[in-house]
């Protein structure tokens, strides 16, 4: 089944700090640029907030539910897969 419908907690998450991140990140990184072709001063901690949102929305994309179980088939395979 896909990842991101067995885990679709997750991904939602995800989805909501990515938009999230996006807004907030797009016009610090422009004033950013600005500030910085004009030499003046940079928020940078903006900038840095806004980098660690869509980091974190990314590491929600490939979590897994804690609610959803593998099956016995998904486990059988992780495990030839580890032993090769």
């Amino acid at each position: 089944m896909n990842t991101i419908l067995r885990n679709w907690k997750t991904s939602l998450g995800g989805v909501i700090v990515g938009i999230m991140a996006f807004l907030m990140g797009v016009p610090a990184f422009l004033s950013a640029l600005q500030a910085w072709g004009s030499h003046q001063p940079v928020d940078w901690r903006s900038v840095i907030v806004s980098i660690a949102l869509a980091a974190g929305s990314a590491a929600l994309l490939a979590a897994k539910d804690g609610s959803n179980h593998s099956t016995q088939a998904e486990v059988t395979q992780a495990s030839v897969n580890a032993n090769k």
